[in-house]
């Protein structure tokens, strides 16, 4: 695996805000192609995921399942309604405890929002960090979500 050259973030916050400006993440179209693109990213990477963990972490597949891909069963049957009303550039930092849930579920929301997205995972969490910075610009748009490391 070859490791992600790591970004300047102020040229990272740059081209993310001229991305958002473009317009390109209001479009109901491409939030949707965002959104499948990351239900694709799991279904296909499901594996990588679950070892990233396991090596960041010694997290046993089916607590990785449980906390990180599937359903908490602490929030069921819970609700929740989203206003998608873009705010423009979000940077997302995901802890080291939930690397992988708390980077993608907020990059969810935020896609669905119209946002550009900054993202980036624990350091503490090397090996996720990496699957995510190797992931995420194979399955979406680059100009308007991006991965820093470190």
């Amino acid at each position: 695996m070859n490791p992600v050259p790591r970004l300047d973030t102020s040229q990272v916050a740059s081209s993310l805000r001229a991305a958002f400006r473009t317009g390109r993440t209001r479009s109901v179209k491409w939030r949707l192609e965002q959104l499948h693109a990351i239900v694709k990213l799991l279904e296909e990477n499901e594996e990588d995921i679950y070892w990233a963990l396991d090596a960041d972490l010694r997290k046993p597949r089916h607590e990785a399942f449980l906390s990180e891909k599937g359903v908490p069963l602490l929030a069921w049957p819970a609700s929740a309604s989203i206003v998608p009303e873009p705010l423009g550039v979000v940077f997302i930092m995901s802890p080291w405890n939930f690397p992988f849930m708390l980077a993608v579920d907020p990059l969810i929301g935020a896609i669905s929002a119209g946002c550009a997205v900054c993202l980036k995972a624990s350091e503490i969490t090397p090996t996720t960090s990496a699957l995510l910075a190797r992931l995420i610009p194979k399955y979406l748009d680059t100009n308007a979500i991006q991965v820093v490391e470190g």
